[in-house]
C-alpha cells in the first residue's frame, strides 16, 4: 500500500502531462496538412490534403487521436515520423545510447564536484574558499551552457588540442561535453548542498563528536556528507532527469550524435510524432527519478537515525 499510492500519483501524472504535451501540440497554428503536402512542389488539392488529413488521423476528434496515441505508447509505439515514416521508436533506439551515455557522464561528474565544492565550502562558512565558490556557482548558473561549451572547445580543444571539437558518441570524446555540464548541473546543485552541509556540522551530534576528538574533516566526510546526502536525494532525481534530458545542447555544441541534433531538426520541420514522444519521455524521466530519489530518501531516513547520524 505505501508504494501504491506513489506509483498511482506518478501514473497520473504522466497520463495529465502526456494529454497537455498532446493538446498543445495538435492546435499549433496553420494547417498540419498543408504543412506535409509542401514537401512536393505542386500545389495540393483539396483531394490531397483530405487524404493526408486520413492518413495521419487529423480528421479525428483530438480525445480519440489522444487515446490511439496513448494505447500505441503503452505497448512502445509512439507511432511514425511524418516526414521518414520510420517508427519513432526506432529513430530513438538508434540515438539513444550516446544521449544516455553523456547524461550519465554529465550527472557522475556534477555529482562529484557538487560533493567536493560544498563540502569544503561548508567546512569554512563565510571565509574566503566560501565565498569565491559561491561567486563560481553564481557564474556557472547564470552563464548558458551552449556558451560555456563554445570556451571550452576553444580553450581546451582549439586552443590546447587536449580534446576533439567533435564528439563520435563514445567514452574516448565524452570528456569534455561531460565536464561542460557537469559545471553547469553543479552550479545549481552547490549552494543547497553546501547548506545541508553546513546544517548537518552545526547539529547536536556534530558538536558531540567535536566533543570526543573527531577532526573536522572526518567529520565532514564520515558524518556530515551521508546526513546531507539523505536531503540532497530529491536535488538528485531532478538532477539525472535534467542531465539526460538537458544534454540537448551540449550534444548540438559538440556535434554530438545522439538525440540533440535529431530532436531539434524535428523541431524545425514540425514532425510532430517526434516532439511529443521526445517531450513526454522527458516527462517520463523527471516523474520516475523523482518518485524513485523520494522513496530512497524514506527508506533510508530511519535507517540514519537509528545509526545514531
Amino acid at each position: 500500500m505505501a508504494l501504491l499510492r506513489p506509483l498511482m500519483r506518478m501514473l497520473a501524472t504522466l497520463v495529465v502531462a502526456s494529454f497537455l504535451i498532446f493538446s498543445i501540440l495538435a492546435l499549433l497554428p496553420g494547417d498540419l496538412a498543408a504543412f506535409l503536402a509542401s514537401r512536393s512542389n505542386t500545389k495540393p488539392s483539396e483531394e490531397s490534403l483530405a487524404a493526408i488529413r486520413e492518413q495521419f488521423g487529423l480528421n479525428q476528434p483530438l480525445l480519440h487521436r489522444y487515446g490511439d496515441w496513448l494505447t500505441g505508447a503503452l505497448h512502445g509505439d509512439f507511432g511514425e515520423s511524418w516526414l521518414t515514416g520510420a517508427p519513432v521508436a526506432d529513430l530513438f533506439a538508434q540515438r539513444m545510447g550516446p544521449t544516455l551515455l553523456l547524461g550519465v557522464s554529465i550527472f557522475g561528474l556534477g555529482s562529484a564536484i557538487t560533493f567536493l565544492w560544498g563540502g569544503f565550502a561548508a567546512l569554512r562558512p563565510g571565509r574566503l574558499v566560501d565565498h569565491t565558490l559561491t561567486i563560481l556557482a553564481i557564474l556557472g548558473a547564470t552563464l548558458p551552457g551552449f556558451v560555456l561549451g563554445l570556451l571550452a572547445i576553444r580553450v581546451f580543444a582549439s586552443g590546447l588540442g587536449w580534446a576533439s571539437v567533435i564528439g563520435d558518441g563514445t567514452m574516448r570524446t565524452v570528456t569534455l561535453p561531460a565536464l561542460v555540464g557537469a559545471i553547469g548541473l553543479s552550479s545549481y546543485w552547490a549552494r543547497p548542498f553546501r547548506a545541508l552541509v553546513v546544517d548537518a556540522l552545526a547539529s547536536d551530534w556534530a558538536l558531540a563528536a567535536r566533543a570526543r576528538g573527531l577532526t573536522e574533516t572526518r567529520l565532514l566526510f564520515r558524518h556530515a556528507l551521508p546526513n546531507a546526502l539523505l536531503g540532497f536525494l530529491p536535488f538528485l532525481g531532478v538532477g539525472l532527469a535534467g542531465a539526460l534530458t538537458g544534454a540537448i545542447l551540449i550534444e548540438t555544441v559538440f556535434s554530438w550524435p545522439g538525440l540533440g541534433a535529431f530532436v531539434i531538426d524535428a523541431i524545425k520541420r514540425r514532425d510532430l510524432p517526434i516532439v511529443q514522444a521526445f517531450a513526454v519521455l522527458a516527462v517520463a524521466f523527471y516523474v520516475v527519478t523523482t518518485a524513485l530519489a523520494d522513496l530512497a530518501a524514506r527508506a533510508l531516513s530511519p535507517r540514519m537515525q537509528r545509526s545514531g547520524r
